[in-house]
């Protein structure tokens, strides 16, 4: 697989670094919390796939283009709008034995996998156990803890750690986004948000991690003490730690509709919304 173009995870690099499409192990679990970036792997773990040009994924060809656009026939994403059922399971277990309809192998991502019951997690096992050759299943949670031990011992894991490299714990945007956010009028706070839409997709995703990290470490400055930035000691000053737990839980939504695909503009529309609200 061509794991070049992802950012940071090294161990994770290494391990998919030489590893051929055809033989990735069935099932895997991607874990990490919001904003490490879970979707994107699935989706180029998919890609690399369906891809039938060596060095996959190429990014260029038909099945490349058709899993960018959520458009492959072989690539199912379950789990995104509500929770996996029993129902769904057993449905994708009988969809798992008919045959591929371009690529050699079929790939289901199931979403917020951790959200699925006892009864639906066993109804997966049976599929888990003896899948056919022709399928892979992509199981993404936020913690692996929450799936059965049985699960577990079936898939392979990749553990995602959170973007906090240089290129983001340095976001020129943040400091001045929450003094804005503290010390600022409306309109001042309208402006600011609009600002953001000239981010690039990977940087607006990176300042709403950034964002829901500087909640919280506002928060445990003000339990604790302990001071990380700038940024979270002026949030802390002039906010309440329920108006900074809805400043995280704004920027954990605003993640979540990233991973859904929604536009830059939507986003800030409701971030301008909620953080007008703190002003109440």
């Amino acid at each position: 697989m061509n794991i070049s173009e992802l950012k940071g995870n090294e161990k994770i690099k290494e391990a998919l670094c030489g590893m051929a499409s055809e033989t990735f192990p069935h099932a895997a679990i991607i874990e990490g919390e919001k904003g490490s970036g879970k979707h994107q792997l699935a989706q180029f773990i998919a890609s690399a796939i369906v891809c039938k040009v060596d060095n996959s994924p190429c990014g260029i060809c038909t099945d490349c283009k058709k899993s960018n656009q959520g458009l492959h026939p072989d690539i199912s994403l379950l789990g995104e709008e509500q929770e996996l059922r029993v129902d769904n399971a057993r449905e994708v277990r009988r969809d798992a034995y008919i045959r591929p309809n371009e690529a050699k192998r079929k790939v289901y991502i199931i979403a917020n996998a951790d959200k699925m019951n006892v009864n639906t997690q066993n109804a997966m096992l049976k599929i888990l156990e003896e899948p056919p050759e022709t399928v892979v299943f992509l199981l993404l949670c936020e913690s692996k803890e929450s799936l059965l031990p049985t699960v577990l011992s079936r898939c392979s894991v990749f553990s995602l750690l959170p973007p906090l490299g240089d290129n983001i714990s340095e976001d020129p945007h943040m400091e001045e986004f929450i003094h804005t956010l503290c010390v600022s009028t409306d309109y001042e706070i309208l402006t600011q948000c609009v600002s953001l839409e000239s981010l690039k997709r990977e940087q607006f995703s990176d300042f709403l991690f950034l964002l829901s990290k500087t909640a919280r470490d506002a928060i445990v400055l003000q339990t604790n003490g302990i001071n990380s930035s700038k940024a979270a000691q002026e949030l802390a000053d002039h906010y309440s730690s329920e108006k900074i737990s809805r400043i995280y839980i704004m920027a954990q939504e605003a993640l979540d509709q990233i991973q859904y695909n929604a536009s830059n503009a939507a986003i800030i529309a409701g971030l301008i919304l909620k953080s007008n609200s703190l002003r109440i």
